[in-house]
């Protein structure tokens, strides 16, 4: 996350935005932002996620920051459950998934034979 938050305060320097009013944006104390981003406190998700949106930071682009830190392995962003019937739906729905390039762990519980 030390990462993130290095990138967001730069971000904010370069918008000439300062703690406070960052900090006015997010419902928090100036003093809070100041912790946050000399790594003495970390915000929570959701104050993560507004600090991102008023530097203008894309959802994509924070995930891939997260993504990208050397000490935090990465965290699944969604998890889907889909029950699929056929060989034929199987390979049509990991094929689609294949072409956008997504990681993906499979699960597999088999409760009845293919068809």
């Amino acid at each position: 996350m030390r990462k993130l938050i290095g990138f967001l305060r730069k971000r904010r320097e370069q918008l000439n935005y300062t703690q406070e009013y960052i900090a006015h944006r997010l419902g928090v104390t100036s003093s809070s932002i100041s912790r946050w981003e000399n790594g003495q406190a970390s915000p929570n998700f959701s104050r993560l996620e507004l600090y991102a949106q008023e530097v203008g930071l894309e959802e994509n682009e924070m995930f891939a920051i997260l993504a990208s830190e050397d000490n935090v392995p990465p965290l699944p962003i969604a998890e889907i459950h889909l029950s699929v019937f056929s060989k034929d739906a199987y390979a049509a729905v990991m094929k689609a998934i294949a072409e956008q390039g997504v990681a993906v762990s499979v699960e597999s519980k088999r409760l009845r034979k293919w068809t």
